[in-house]
């Protein structure tokens, strides 16, 4: 009796049950049904398993539901079709103001090319960044490439039409409007 009650207090305090501790010679006895089990008996092993194709009447199945609504598709896809619902994009907006941030010095020195990448990557990692949007089209205005501006400035007003930059966004596509694109420049190589 002495070495039961240490036991009986370390299975309370460790939150044993009691019917673990119990010795048992044989499986447990199956529940009473005066008790209101009212569980189903578990299917025979070898029954089919049920099928949405063989609902009856006023079942619902899956192939019959239709659950997506195109309006909120081209949301998802930034201004894209439906059919290009699939692709799946990646979202990350730290990611998106660090390359902003970065663009923004390439930007500052003079490197509208490394600009031009730095705020595509940021559109990349969040499509509709207005400041992105807007900082691309200087970019590619200070580099002669008016038609991509533009577009880029008309994004920016769709995405933002009351932003901080809007006003100048406005007089960027009157200032492009009639200005065609600069001729290439051939690239030179660098050399050492």
């Amino acid at each position: 009796m002495k070495a039961l009650v240490p036991t009986f207090l370390l299975a309370i305090t460790l939150g044993i049950p009691l019917a673990a501790m119990a010795q048992f010679d044989g499986p447990m006895p199956p529940p009473r049904s005066d008790k209101g089990n009212t569980q189903a008996p578990p299917p025979p092993a070898n029954a089919p398993l049920p099928r949405s194709d063989t609902a009856g009447s006023g079942e619902s199945s899956s192939k019959d539901t239709k659950i997506s609504d195109e309006s909120s598709l081209g949301n998802a896809t930034a201004g894209g079709s439906a059919s290009d619902v699939g692709e799946v994009h990646p979202w990350d907006p730290h990611r998106a103001d660090k390359n902003v941030e970065v663009g923004d010095y390439y930007f500052k020195k003079k490197n509208y090319a490394a600009a031009i990448s730095r705020y595509r990557e940021a559109l990349y990692w969040k499509r509709d960044d207005a400041v992105a949007l807007f900082r691309l089209g200087q970019a590619l205005e200070a580099v002669g490439r008016y038609a991509e501006a533009r577009k880029e400035y008309a994004r920016y007003l769709e995405v933002l039409a009351k932003g901080p930059f809007a006003a100048e966004a406005r007089k960027a596509l009157v200032r492009l409007k009639d200005k065609p694109d600069a001729p290439k420049q051939p690239e030179t190589p660098v050399l050492n």
